[in-house]
């Protein structure tokens, strides 16, 4: 078994602190896309009323779950490649939400153009290592500080909904 880099954009924050309880859910909760789409479905007030949604957020929610629905096709998509949370071998108290609609292009492992950019960072005189950077621009299509209400119900569903105001972009990078 080789080291991998992890790699991942979203939005995020450090200073998580995860009871067992939590762990356990963001270990062990994988519902297929129908399943979170219908949970959405059912929660959909009170992933709106999620403060600073951001504009047009009302008509974005359906929107990005229609195309998550269609994309998946109801598949047994794991709804963990949403959340960048390693406690064994990323940083501890990092956490990083990817809209479900963006899993895909947003996040990757084991990239040899990754592992080389990485791994060059020893030869300027410092180790390969874990780094929560925050970002200082927007995640296209939205507007710096304009976190999508997708990432918002990623969090609800996973009863972190606490972290929402303290979202940032970012990007995430760890090794395992």
């Amino acid at each position: 078994m080789g080291i991998r880099v992890h790699k991942v954009v979203g939005y995020g924050c450090c200073g998580f602190r995860p009871d067992e309880e939590t762990k356990a859910r963001l270990r062990e909760l994988d519902p297929t896309t129908d399943e979170f789409v219908a949970w959405c479905e059912a929660h959909e007030r009170e992933i709106l009323a999620l403060p600073h949604a951001g504009r047009g957020a009302a008509f974005m929610l359906p929107v990005a779950l229609a195309g998550l629905r269609e994309r998946d096709g109801g598949s047994a998509a794991s709804l963990r490649r949403c959340v960048a949370w390693d406690d064994e071998f990323g940083l501890k108290d990092a956490i990083v939400v990817v809209p479900p609609e963006s899993a895909e292009q947003w996040r990757r492992y084991d990239d040899f153009i990754d592992w080389a950019e990485e791994s060059s960072s020893a030869r300027r005189g410092r180790a390969p290592a874990s780094r929560f950077e925050p970002l200082r621009v927007g995640l296209y299509p939205n507007s710096r500080g304009e976190v999508p209400l997708s990432v918002g119900a990623v969090l609800l569903y996973y009863g972190l909904g606490g972290l929402w105001s303290g979202l940032e972009e970012c990007l995430y990078v760890w090794w395992s």
